[in-house]
């Protein structure tokens, strides 16, 4: 559950995958929570990261501002790693990605922004 209201989502989406909490906060529906894995992983431990592949979003929200630059870009390395080509990463807004990495490509939405990793040929074009 969220207590941020996703004014931005189109409203035939909404509908579609959240339920009303109140008439401030929406629940992800059965659907949706379904497709939905929660993992608590300790970003700095390299041997656990390398088995969180195949991810289709990553919200990583307010974590990263306390890394130095080198582990953030291991840590945003393991996150381009697992995720699918095609998968978005969203962050906190008070994060930089400044110095970082250039493998995302930034995103536009509605009130927010993400970070797509291109689908494969396109990944494949920028590391060869």
């Amino acid at each position: 559950m969220s207590t941020g209201r996703p004014r931005t989502a189109c409203i035939q989406l909404r509908k579609k995958y959240f339920k009303p909490v109140d008439d401030k906060r929406l629940q992800a529906a059965d659907t949706l929570k379904s497709l939905i894995r929660f993992d608590r992983v300790n970003l700095s431990d390299d041997s656990k990261m390398v088995f969180l592949k195949g991810l289709g979003i990553i919200f990583c929200c307010n974590l990263l501002i306390y890394f130095a630059l080198a582990s953030k870009r291991r840590v945003e390395q393991h996150f381009f790693s697992n995720l699918l080509p095609g998968g978005y990463l969203f962050l906190g807004h008070s994060e930089s990605r400044y110095k970082v990495d250039d493998n995302f490509r930034l995103v536009h939405f509605p009130g927010t922004t993400g970070y797509l990793k291109p689908p494969w040929d396109m990944v494949r074009a920028n590391h060869d």
